[in-house]
């Protein structure tokens, strides 16, 4: 009968072990990603996908990091700044941020872009302010295509994986490191945003013809 009076110290052993693996799983959880991303499904070509990184005070200055693992190769994202709900001042404010994205803790540059809030592109429904996904595009260049004198404009990449702007294509079993710098915020500021990565479909269909 010794087995009876040995329960409660099996019982604390699984108990602990339970909590144990929990432990490593909420780690390994959080080591994989800082979102989870959402699938619309197959029949979505463009915005099939999408990951919510994490919400960012834009009255509190410094650095905000995240990572990103876990995209599906092929498709064309851009990283972006998330405004739920607001009025129509912070879009237009002088809140400098900095978007950094690297392949790795820092091997390969992605994506550095450097702007104030007011000079990002901001893309909303039917015209109101909120909701609203702050991005940055890049430069681009006229390209002569035939010998009719036709041009077409090739985006100037700037990063790897063919960053420009804050867009880029995914790859397989790549783990992206992402900073958001928060500086110059002026007192009046009262305002948090979410950090994300949107889809902007295949990567095959972003390619233009002199690109």
């Amino acid at each position: 009968m010794r087995w009876l009076s040995d329960a409660p110290s099996a019982r604390r052993y699984s108990f602990q072990v339970l909590v144990a693996a929990l432990s490593t799983f909420c780690q390994v959880a959080r080591a994989q990603s800082d979102g989870v991303l959402i699938d619309k499904g197959p029949r979505v070509l463009v915005k099939r996908y999408s990951m919510n990184l994490g919400t960012v005070d834009l009255a509190q200055e410094g650095e905000n990091r995240f990572q990103v693992k876990g995209l599906p190769p092929g498709r064309r994202f851009v990283l972006g700044i998330h405004l739920e709900s607001g009025n129509c001042e912070i879009e237009r404010s002088d809140v400098h941020v900095t978007l950094l994205m690297t392949e790795g803790m820092g091997k390969e540059l992605v994506i550095r872009e450097e702007a104030a809030l007011r000079q990002l592109t901001w893309a909303t429904n039917y015209g109101e302010c909120v909701p609203a996904l702050g991005y940055a595009t890049g430069s681009s260049q006229e390209v002569v295509i035939n010998g009719k004198g036709d041009t077409c404009s090739r985006p100037v990449i700037t990063g790897a994986d063919n960053g420009w702007g804050t867009y880029f294509d995914s790859r397989e079993s790549i783990v992206y490191e992402v900073v958001l710098k928060v500086e110059r915020v002026p007192p009046s500021i009262r305002h948090s945003a979410t950090v994300v990565v949107e889809d902007d479909g295949p990567v095959a269909s972003n390619t233009r013809p002199c690109r």
